[in-house]
Formats: structure tokens, sequence, C-alpha cells
């Protein structure tokens, strides 16, 4: 039998319903990335946490993806730590890239005194 990719709706079962689908994931294509809140205060010590996700095409995170992300940073901040939840990686936390862990990784911004707009980029090859 040739592999397909596929989604499938679970069936009914007594009296509940199970309403969870399952879909066959694609290879990743892109990164989202989600800060914990969009306004922060410019006193050096304020911070925001990044979710990083890697994306297939229809924009779903990838559960098996590792890809390593580097980021860059622009605007009165700096990168504090990266991490991804992995507690077998090995990868500092303090450094300017890292590796996802079941598609997903994450960045610590911090502030600067000085005020302004904070861009994040991150990228990742292939």
């Amino acid at each position: 039998m040739k592999y397909a990719p596929a989604s499938s709706w679970p069936k009914a079962c007594a009296r509940s319903v199970d309403r969870s689908r399952r879909e066959t994931i694609g290879a990743p294509t892109s990164i989202r990335l989600t800060a914990d809140r969009t306004q922060l205060t410019a006193d050096s010590s304020d911070l925001a946490v990044v979710t990083v996700e890697i994306l297939d095409a229809q924009g779903r995170v990838v559960p098996v993806a590792g890809n390593e992300v580097t980021f860059t940073l622009i605007g009165p901040a700096k990168l504090i730590g990266v991490g991804n939840g992995d507690p077998s990686c090995h990868e500092p936390d303090k450094a300017h890239s890292r590796s996802a862990f079941n598609g997903l990784s994450q960045a610590l911004v911090q502030t600067t005194s000085r005020t302004g707009e904070i861009l994040l980029k991150a990228e990742s090859p292939a």
C-alpha cells in the first residue's frame, strides 16, 4: 500500500463524540513569531517572551521539526536568551540561534533604556 497524505475524523463511541481531527503535516516552509505582549517599557528590565513556531504550507506547526533558527534583533533591545524545552538539548541558552524541538522554540527580548521600535527577525535554512 502506498502512503498518501490524509485527514480523518474519529467516529462517535457510546454517548460521547470526539471532535478532534488528525491531518498529515507537510514539510516546514515558514516561521511564525508570537510575542506574549506588544508594548514594553524602556527600563532596561522589561522583556517579551517570543514563541517561535515552524509551520508547513497550510500554517500548521510541524511537530517533528528541529530546524535551527537564527535570530537578528533590530532596535533598542537585546536578546538575552533562547530555548526550546528539550531537556536533553545542550545548546547554549545565551546565543543568537537555537534548534526547534517539536516545531517550537522561544526567544527572550529585553528592553534597554532607549525607546523605539523593536524588530526580531528569525531565519532558518531550507
